[in-house]
């Protein structure tokens, strides 16, 4: 085994991934926000000195990644609305049993962070 090398292997990734890890990074840094267009792929290349290619494949699986993203919350706010069934104007009464005071809850308070489905990723 080589001096410096653990059991797990050499800390390497290929370049995509580290180029999606700092695109994801500029995403959560508000660098590129909802709604607007991230710079060219030969822009992002010149930036990061790397083929457009590179760039593409880090872009297409920070797309998917965040589209995987998009639905896990989509199902979690399906599993919130029987949980919670209403109409939203009317505002929402948490289902359960026949006892005791019901509470209205707007879904602000209950996932106050729950942000509306966005088709921005998919145009990375």
């Amino acid at each position: 085994m080589a001096a410096g090398a653990d059991a797990s292997g050499p800390a390497f990734s290929p370049l995509y991934q580290q180029i999606k890890t700092l695109m994801t990074r500029s995403l959560q840094a508000g660098v590129w926000r909802p709604g607007e267009a991230i710079p060219s792929e030969k822009d992002l290349a010149a930036r990061f000195r790397v083929s457009q290619g590179t760039v593409r494949k880090a872009v297409d699986e920070l797309a998917a990644e965040l589209q995987r993203r998009l639905l896990a919350v989509e199902e979690l706010r399906d599993q919130v609305r029987e949980l919670v069934p209403g109409r939203v104007a009317a505002g929402r009464v948490v289902a359960g049993g026949k006892g005791g005071p019901k509470r209205n809850l707007c879904r602000h308070t209950i996932f106050p962070n729950l942000q509306p489905r966005r088709t921005w990723p998919s145009a990375l």
